[in-house]
């Protein structure tokens, strides 16, 4: 198996800069040099391998790199990237990178814990791809149930207690 980037160092460049959206003048991560974009790709590459290991196959087969990967890959770089041109200047949280590195830890958290399907995984027992498929009891309490003065909502028991008849959901 070829193994390579997850990411090109233009796919990291347009993230810290879209379209090429540098202002002369004002210095942005999307000017660090190519090695130092580079360091920053393999060392996301080296977290999102870390996070997704026994979850997904890794590394990843440069040929059928998962999107989802690819968008982590970029979004973790270009967060590291600017980390290294801002020199230990702190980012603030609702800074672009910040957010987009905030979603692709969320993602591979969610991977991780099984709230989204891991990224190349093999197919599972019934062959289709690695989804369960689960049921949900929606349970609708009426409205006379709220606003009755001094009626609780459910209690998590009540909810966790009830089970659907056959049919139901």
């Amino acid at each position: 198996m070829a193994t390579g980037p997850y990411v090109t160092l233009a796919q990291v460049r347009d993230a810290l800069a879209p379209s090429g959206s540098i202002t002369p003048g004002i210095a942005t991560a999307a000017s660090l040099t190519d090695s130092e974009l580079t360091a920053a790709i393999a060392d996301a590459q080296t977290e999102v391998d870390a996070r997704l290991q026994g979850y997904s196959p890794t590394p990843f087969d440069a040929s059928a790199i998962p999107p989802i990967v690819t968008r982590i890959a970029r979004d973790v770089a270009a967060y590291l990237a600017t980390l290294t041109f801002r020199q230990g200047d702190p980012m603030l949280p609702d800074h672009p990178v910040s957010l987009r590195y905030a979603a692709a830890q969320a993602m591979l958290t969610a991977i991780t814990t099984g709230k989204m399907e891991a990224p190349g995984a093999p197919p599972d027992a019934d062959g289709d791809g690695g989804s369960q498929q689960q049921t949900a009891a929606v349970i609708n309490f009426s409205e006379t149930w709220r606003m009755r003065p001094g009626a609780p909502w459910p209690s998590a028991d009540t909810i966790a207690a009830y089970e659907p008849a056959q049919g139901d959901g």
